[in-house]
């Protein structure tokens, strides 16, 4: 069982989850350069991750993989809801953060305003 765990959860989600947080903010910057017609700043995808929830998550996922591999070789149902509950509050948490990231991809109504006078100009 924790091989399982170590495998599944420990190797597998782990790659989601960090393909994800390289991602969105790629496709955010993406389109949100597209949508100031590649005029306008638009942020880093480096700097649209807080950090601080960042280090919430992986601490979440260094607690709970091995609670919850540790819960299924032993049994205990204690360890193993605690490392389940650390993993969702981990999941949950990076999900937060990645909304925030994509809401870089639709900038405010101010930059597409400009961007529409500045093509209807040029």
């Amino acid at each position: 069982m924790a091989y399982g765990v170590f495998g599944l959860v420990g190797f597998l989600a782990q790659i989601i989850v960090v393909m994800e947080t390289r991602l969105l903010p790629l496709f955010a910057w993406y389109r949100g350069r597209a949508a100031t017609g590649f005029h306008g700043p638009v942020r880093s995808p480096h700097a649209m991750h807080n950090r601080s929830p960042q280090q919430v998550v992986f601490i979440g996922w260094l607690f709970g993989v091995p609670a919850l591999a540790l819960g299924f070789a032993l049994g205990a149902v204690p360890l193993l809801a605690t490392g389940a509950w650390a993993l969702f509050a981990a999941v949950t948490i990076s999900f937060l953060d990645n909304v925030l990231v994509v809401a870089h991809a639709w900038p405010n109504d101010d930059r597409r305003t400009t961007t529409r006078a500045r093509t209807a100009i040029s």
